[in-house]
């Protein structure tokens, strides 16, 4: 399992949001590089390790419903892995966060709740394969 926190503030050229945050999984603490959501939903993220194997980074995409917030959407590693994100569920948002070396301001209130985002991933289990 695998959990992500996401902030969204508006895009200064008025597209959508850009994203960032962090993140914990197995494999070690992430930060958000970059990413952006559509007022549509349609949203993109890179997450890259700041702890663990720092050469791991996951994209992610997939549509946020802002309405209902709720998230739809998959994940990809560098090494090959990916899988759908499996459970979502919204936080109220925080003003300040803060990890090792990064802190992320979400000062943004948005006409749309637009919470801070907490996504459950697991991989997809896999069929073992016979090598001959």
């Amino acid at each position: 399992n695998a959990s992500i926190s996401i902030f969204f503030t508006p895009d200064p050229h008025g597209n959508g949001y850009r994203i960032n945050g962090q993140g914990s999984d197995i494999d070690g603490n992430t930060i958000i590089e970059d990413g952006f959501a559509n007022y549509d939903g349609n949203a993109w993220w890179i997450e890259k390790n700041i702890s663990g194997d720092l050469s791991l980074q996951v994209l992610s995409r997939g549509k946020f419903n802002f309405d209902k917030h709720a998230f739809e959407g998959t994940w990809l590693a560098n090494t090959m892995l990916g899988g759908p994100y499996l459970s979502f569920a919204a936080a109220a948002a925080a003003t300040t966060t803060t990890t090792t070396n990064q802190t992320f301001n979400n000062s943004y209130q948005s006409p749309f709740d637009i919470p801070i985002v907490v996504a459950t991933l697991e991989p997809e289990p896999t069929s073992p394969f016979i090598k001959l």
